[in-house]
């Protein structure tokens, strides 16, 4: 056993704070837009699109929760996966989550040496 609490949060920096933030509140009004444009869907695509319009958003909120865990490239992996929330008008809102996503897939793993 270690003499780690499992409940001490493992140390993050800043920025990663603040993508995990970002991805919660691109959550948030992602799954507002989707959700508000839903009674202008055709009928026949309701069910794909609400199954979107929660999954996408979801998967953000997994991007937050990989990203306080030190997982920042499966984190990116659901960031990418969020991008296709129903947004439909409000497109560009997308393209953060997209940028921020593809960044954490690419990134250079950080050294585990330490000097």
């Amino acid at each position: 056993m270690s003499n780690r609490s499992t409940f001490q949060k493992k140390d993050s920096s800043t920025y990663e704070n603040v993508i995990a933030v970002g991805a919660v509140v691109w959550a948030i009004v992602g799954f507002a837009i989707a959700m508000s444009a839903l009674s202008d869907v055709n009928r026949d695509a309701r069910v794909l699109v609400t199954t979107f319009s929660i999954a996408c958003p979801v998967s953000a909120v997994g991007a937050a929760w990989l990203i306080h865990k030190g997982h920042l490239c499966w984190a990116g992996l659901l960031l990418v996966i969020s991008v296709a929330t129903p947004t439909y008008f409000a497109f560009a809102l997308n393209i953060p989550a997209l940028v921020v996503g593809l960044a954490l897939i690419v990134r250079r793993p950080r050294s585990r040496m330490q000097s």
